[in-house]
């Protein structure tokens, strides 16, 4: 009997707490970035000594190291690895030069956009294959930071179709990073910020459709426990039931009628929240919650082969850990 209803409560604690089933623990010495699904295989990207580093998972080696320099944003698909860079003409004319590597490290291709200055947030999208970036104009945002914080976000992608999206936003000024989780499925592109709980949906032509948001969220600003739990300079900005902390982490697509939306982890707790929507309408579906150490930051997250997989470094041990969670 005892057996019975201890068994129930061991499966009730899984599936309401998503225990992860594995931990794996990375080399130190790199600086690691992004999570990438290649196949049945996680590759991490990372950065060392001015290079490019792709290690796998499934092997537990690099795969290739890049002498690229200083890419600000690094992304990949089955077959190639993107490295944005920016570039600049003396002191003025910024632009981003693009390079696409395949997996043995040789350069394929090197792209020159002008008019892009600052890439925020990049991905490359399996059902349009194509890589998309969001970015904006420096000197504007800079400008705006001053004046009321709206800048321009444009999105744009490099591999075929041209995606046309351009939205004027509030960035929230320095030492605050700009971020923008972007995504893109099917038809649409999933465009949101960090400062709100609001995913603007697109079409490929820019026509915005709907968008998504999560009416059982109440977004509430820093209490006095979580400014320290904060690093030194977040907490040095931090202001006690006046500021608030970012809410969203990442966007994931399970499949092609689901979308995921990661919520940043609140200081001093242990639960990473996703919430379910549709993809065709943004209906909300569910929310469901992973358990991960509040010392642990997260520096990535992706959805593949049915799991889920966050990337962390701890606070104090700044040690890379690659956690994986039933789906």
């Amino acid at each position: 009997m005892w057996t019975k209803y201890f068994f129930i409560a061991i499966l009730f604690l899984y599936n309401n707490l998503n225990i992860a089933q594995i931990k794996s623990i990375l080399p130190s010495e790199i600086q690691w970035k992004q999570l990438l699904a290649k196949g049945t295989d996680i590759l991490f990207l990372g950065g060392k000594d001015k290079e490019l580093v792709v290690y796998s998972n499934l092997e537990k080696k690099n795969i290739c190291s890049i002498k690229n320099g200083n890419a600000y944003a690094i992304i990949g698909s089955n077959t190639e690895i993107v490295a944005f860079h920016q570039k600049s003409e003396g002191d003025s004319n910024y632009y981003t030069e693009i390079d696409i590597y395949n997996y043995k490290g040789v350069k394929l291709k090197n792209i020159k956009i002008p008019n892009v200055q600052l890439v925020c947030d990049a991905t490359y999208s399996e059902i349009l294959k194509e890589f998309v970036f969001a970015h904006i104009n420096i000197e504007d945002y800079y400008k705006g930071v001053l004046e009321d914080g709206i800048t321009t976000v444009k999105v744009n992608s490099f591999n075929g179709t041209k995606l046309n999206v351009s939205k004027k936003c509030k960035q929230d000024p320095p030492p605050n990073s700009i971020n923008l989780p972007l995504i893109t499925v099917s038809d649409k592109i999933f465009l949101c910020f960090k400062n709100q709980y609001l995913i603007d949906v697109y079409s490929k032509k820019g026509i915005k459709l709907f968008e998504l948001s999560n009416n059982n969220y109440k977004h509430k600003p820093y209490s006095k426990k979580e400014i320290s739990c904060l690093d030194g300079m977040e907490r040095a900005y931090a202001v006690e039931n006046q500021n608030y902390p970012s809410i969203l982490q990442k966007l994931c697509i399970p499949d092609k009628r689901t979308v995921m939306v990661f919520r940043k982890i609140r200081p001093c707790t242990e639960v990473l929240y996703a919430d379910f929507f549709s993809s065709d309408n943004g209906k909300f579906l569910e929310t469901r919650h992973y358990k991960l150490n509040w010392k642990d930051k997260i520096i990535d997250i992706i959805v593949a082969n049915k799991f889920i997989y966050v990337l962390t470094k701890n606070r104090e041990s700044n040690e890379y850990v690659l956690n994986k969670f039933t789906l």
